[in-house]
This record gives C-alpha cells, structure tokens and sequence, in this order.
C-alpha cells in the first residue's frame, strides 16, 4: 500500500520539475528554431513524463489529467499558441501521444522484448500463453492469459494489463514467426514500434466524426463553424446573442 501511495504522488512530484523546465524553455524560445525548441522539449519534460511512466497504468483519470497538463502546456510552449487555442492541432503537428497512449506504448514496448528476447526474465515469467487453442486461426497469433482478479489495484499490475493491453493490439502485429525459430514474433523490433505508434496515435488523434443525432452532414468551416451542405433549409444563425441557435428557413 506504501508503493502504490508513493506512485499516486509521482505525477504531483513530477510537475513541479515538469513546470520549472517549461518555463525555462520560454525563456530562450525566440532564440531557437522549432526543430530545436522541440528537441528540447522531448529530453526535458517528456523524459520525465516517459521515466517509469508504465507504473501510471490504470491510475485515477485526475491524475493522469494532472499529467496531460504538462504536456499540453510543453507543446503550447514549443508551437508558441495561446492558451485560449485548442491544443489538439499542436500535439497532432510535433506528432506526440497522448499521454494515456505514452503509457500503454511503454507497456507493449515491455511485453514485446519479453515475448521475443525473453528480456528482462521477471516480466516473461508473469505471461502465460494458453496452449488449448480452438481454431486453427487463433494459433497464427500470440494471444496471453489473462488472469482473472477482483481488486482494482491488481489491475495495476503488469501481469494484468500486459495481457489485457496485448490482446487488443491488432493481429498483424501479433502475428507468430514462421521462418526463424530463434523468436517468437513475426514483426522484428523497428517495425513493430512503428505500427505500434501508429496505431496509438489514431487512438490519440480519432478522425472526425459527425453526431448520428444530427440530420445532415456537417463540415467544419473557418468562419462559420457549422455549414450544412445538404439541406439548405437548416443554418446556422447569425445573431451575435445566441449565435449558437438554429433555426429553419
């Protein structure tokens, strides 16, 4: 209970050391250019964001907002925008995860050079793979146990979430090795950590989606923001008191 009391408090510690190198980082900003602002950037907060950052697995959402914080306000820093502009676009541009994904590409990153190099040897010994497959397509990809546990601190756990969070990867990268024998995956090192990150950052950055409840189809509009361009008889009202209401033609 004293360790998972100490791994709470990490992200209330970290912003303190997060903030004071963000604020540096302003400091000198109109003497860098972006390529090194974010450079910057990335080895002194998102290093700090990054260290041990696996153990931040399934914490209360407050404090991973807490943590989400920092790196909002990091990429505001480096792309030079107010703090009234959505941060989304910025983060998108320096192509940073979010940082729910960053913790769950550390925690693929440790379940897949442990499944393929057996390294480090006290994380492969917590994953079990089932040997009873039922089909002969389940046995092309590496799926694990998953144990079962009542207690929501257990979850925390990597011989919990490694499963869980593997199992949900896509089968492509799961895929077992038919030629060389001496591993176990198919994908080597680089290009699994190159889908992997592509597939996190699309659980960052979902692609736009218009609201089923909504009769028509909306596009986003630099100066109006909502424009039908289907039915003309709904449109978006001029009227500087509410211009938030519709109204039919």
């Amino acid at each position: 209970m004293v360790l998972l009391y100490l791994i709470s408090r990490l992200p209330l510690t970290q912003s303190t050391t997060c903030y004071y190198h963000i604020r540096d980082l302003r400091c000198i900003l109109t003497t860098l250019d972006f390529d090194t602002a974010r450079t910057i950037a990335t080895s002194l907060v998102h290093s700090k964001l990054d260290y041990c950052n696996s153990l931040y697995h399934n914490l209360p959402q407050s404090q991973l907002e807490r943590l989400q914080a920092i790196q909002n306000s990091l990429a505001r820093c480096v792309t030079s925008s107010s703090r009234f502009q959505h941060i989304t676009p910025g983060l998108k541009s320096l192509h940073w995860l979010k940082v729910e994904q960053r913790i769950q590409y550390k925690l693929a990153s440790l379940t897949y050079s442990s499944l393929q190099h057996n390294i480090p040897i006290y994380l492969w010994r917590l994953l079990t793979i089932p040997t009873n497959h039922r089909s002969t397509r389940s046995r092309s990809v590496v799926t694990f146990f998953k144990p079962s546990v009542r207690l929501e601190t257990v979850k925390r756990s990597f011989s919990f979430a490694a499963p869980f969070l593997w199992n949900t990867l896509p089968k492509e990268m799961r895929q077992l090795s038919a030629d060389d024998l001496s591993v176990c995956l198919a994908l080597t090192r680089g290009p699994f950590h190159k889908r992997l990150k592509t597939h996190l950052f699309s659980k960052s950055y979902p692609p736009y989606q218009s609201s089923p409840l909504l009769p028509v189809h909306l596009e986003l509009n630099s100066e109006l923001p909502w424009t039908p361009i289907q039915d003309q008889r709904i449109y978006k009202s001029t009227n500087p008191i509410m211009p938030g209401r519709w109204r039919r033609g």
